[in-house]
């Protein structure tokens, strides 16, 4: 089946629609490389079970970050600042007193080419100019979304003429439910990890990694999202619910999601070596079709703020070196 491509709110703006040989069907955009909808085809009907918007003008007033790929460095940077090669380098504040998601103006709101199109894959790349939000660069960035029968693979790709930091991730929120105005209390997690990394009360890791046993951060057996949401735990009354990064342990699938109806099963696989889970806790504001924890992420990557913690895993990316990575999701309905 030939791609669909539409137009998609401004002059600058489409939207691609690739549909797989099993049926799944995947809408994305060239605005930030993001992932718009994905239709599950189930007995009872099609199923979209991502969070998106119906233009770029939408996504900047609603939220921006929504189902586009984040960085150079994904997540929050304490302080603003990174050491790179002996040289320190001041960031864009963008959220109190840090950078978030590598800053205003970056890959998640700039206007993506394409570089390759198939009926199953499809691939943007951007270049982040070197200064760009105070990181070194000039930073290549390619982005390939793929269809397998009922698989959506995610393969990421950067190179940089400069020693920089990289940690990249896309930002889609799922509700495997497919109906964001309820919350995800009820679905279920499991999660391959014995240890997660709690935040301090600007929402920036403290560098501990703890152990989520007798925690409502144990997902080792499948357990519901809402086991966090009552806030009992103070880290889940800092971040509304989750905002965490996960150190992630095996081959894969490491992360299985449930949805309440039983009907829908997302199995995550990806080498990278955590997964931060965000369930949109915070109140939205009037107007705004999702309700608080009314979606997750499951944002691939080197724990957020590595570059302040090296236990956490490591983030510089030398000059001509390439970065990539891969994040596999399966569904089974």
């Amino acid at each position: 089946m030939a791609v669909e491509v539409s137009a998609f709110g401004s002059k600058k703006a489409r939207s691609y629609q690739l549909v797989s040989e099993t049926g799944l069907r995947l809408v994305v955009s060239n605005f930030g490389a993001r992932l718009v909808q994905l239709w599950l085809p189930l007995a009872d009907g099609g199923r979209n079970i991502l969070l998106g918007c119906a233009s770029d003008e939408a996504y900047v007033q609603e939220d921006v970050y929504i189902g586009a790929m984040v960085g150079p460095v994904a997540g929050r940077l304490s302080g603003a600042e990174v050491q790179v090669s002996g040289k320190t380098y001041s960031l864009t504040v963008n959220e109190r007193d840090y950078n978030l998601h590598g800053g205003p103006e970056s890959l998640h709101n700039a206007y993506w080419e394409v570089l390759e199109l198939g009926d199953r894959f499809i691939t943007f790349e951007t270049v982040l100019a070197d200064g760009q939000n105070g990181f070194p660069g000039p930073i290549a960035v390619r982005v390939t979304y793929r269809l397998e029968g009922n698989s959506l693979t995610i393969e990421t790709e950067g190179e940089s003429e400069s020693d920089t930091v990289f940690n990249p991730t896309n930002h889609a929120y799922f509700n495997l439910d497919g109906d964001v105005t309820r919350s995800i209390a009820r679905q279920t997690l499991r999660i391959q990890a014995d240890r997660y990394a709690p935040l301090r009360s600007d929402n920036t890791p403290t560098g501990e990694l703890l152990p989520v046993a007798g925690t409502p951060f144990d997902f080792r057996e499948a357990a519901p999202f809402g086991q966090g949401f009552d806030k009992s735990h103070p880290q889940n009354a800092l971040a509304q619910g989750y905002d965490h990064g996960w150190e992630l342990q095996g081959e894969g699938p490491q992360v299985v999601v449930n949805s309440a109806d039983q009907k829908v099963c997302l199995e995550m696989t990806t080498d990278q070596p955590a997964v931060v889970i965000y369930t949109y806790g915070w109140p939205v504001a009037d107007g705004r079709k999702v309700v608080p924890h009314g979606a997750f992420t499951l944002e691939t990557q080197v724990l957020p703020d590595a570059i302040k913690y090296p236990h956490f895993g490591d983030i510089i990316l030398k000059a001509g070196k390439r970065f990539s990575s891969r994040t596999c999701f399966k569904f089974n309905y």
